[in-house]
């Protein structure tokens, strides 16, 4: 029914991914036109799906959430539109937007990580991963698990600050290291 739909997507990317439903479904927006859901006799009834709300949508998407493998892809094209979209931003909305982000993913699996061993996960959460410059050797072995992110995100156009501004970690916890100061491999070269 007509009157369940809020919003319509004008943005050629997010049409490709999982939208609300509160959103026209695409085979109908194609049948009505934009210039149509445009027209401003329209705009009381319906708008351009905002970022926000999608933002809030494809948080809670199995996609974004369960950290499974055959779901890569779709994660990592969520990850680069929100990062465009971020990056669009100046500094001050950056920032607002940034801890929306944060608290949206922070607790869920949704930012792919390289691994050498074998993992049930395909992603990680941002708090627990860190960026892929990031130097680890030295913790080897102190069983913590010390995953990067994937260098895929790179390929994608996610850039380090977006991923420090949702969480993921540049180097290790001062805390961890106070634990753990005994068990370090200490380097004999000054």
């Amino acid at each position: 029914r007509l009157r369940d739909f809020l919003y319509y997507v004008d943005d050629r990317i997010l049409q490709t991914m999982p939208l609300p439903e509160t959103t026209i479904p695409m085979r109908l927006q194609t049948k009505i036109g934009m210039r149509v859901l445009t027209s401003s006799a329209l705009t009381e009834w319906f708008a351009d799906l905002p970022i926000d709300v999608w933002s809030q949508f494809i948080s809670m998407h199995p996609s974004m959430t369960k950290g499974q493998p055959e779901d890569e892809k779709q994660r990592l094209q969520v990850l680069s539109i929100l990062c465009k979209e971020w990056q669009r931003k100046n500094n001050y909305d950056r920032r607002l937007n940034g801890r929306f982000l944060e608290q949206l993913l922070g607790d869920k699996h949704c930012l792919p990580f390289d691994s050498s061993e074998p993992t049930q996960l395909a992603a990680g959460k941002p708090n627990e991963l860190y960026l892929n410059s990031a130097e680890l050797k030295a913790f080897d072995g102190l069983g913590g698990n010390f995953y990067k992110v994937s260098v895929s995100l790179k390929d994608f156009g996610v850039t380090d600050d977006f991923l420090l501004q949702l969480g993921v970690r540049k180097s290790v916890n001062i805390d961890f290291l106070f634990t753990n100061l005994d068990s370090l491999r200490w380097s004999e070269d000054p």
